[in-house]
């Protein structure tokens, strides 16, 4: 017989979200540019979910990538994008 998945709390889709962040928020560097990230990525995977649990959620997710230092990784790797960096070290013999 087949029984529906017990629905996943507010918590449960924050650190879910958080632990995708990875995948759909590639190349975003700000918290700015993530919010609209997010709100999608939960639209996709969580429908159902009510404006002020979405709200929640999206604060959540922010904090958690925040504390986690998401967007300062984010912004470093998309500065030596832009410098063209690779990473190499020019003090090699």
């Amino acid at each position: 017989m087949f029984t529906d998945a017990p629905a996943m709390s507010v918590q449960d889709i924050i650190h879910a979200a958080a632990d995708d962040a990875d995948d759909y928020l590639a190349g975003i560097s700000s918290m700015t540019e993530a919010r609209p990230a997010i709100r999608e990525y939960l639209k996709s995977n969580h429908p159902a979910l009510a404006p002020a649990d979405e709200a929640r959620v999206i604060a959540g997710v922010l904090a958690i990538l925040e504390e986690e230092g998401f967007f300062e990784a984010a912004a470093g790797d998309a500065a030596l994008e832009d410098t063209g960096s690779g990473g190499g070290s020019d003090d090699e013999p």
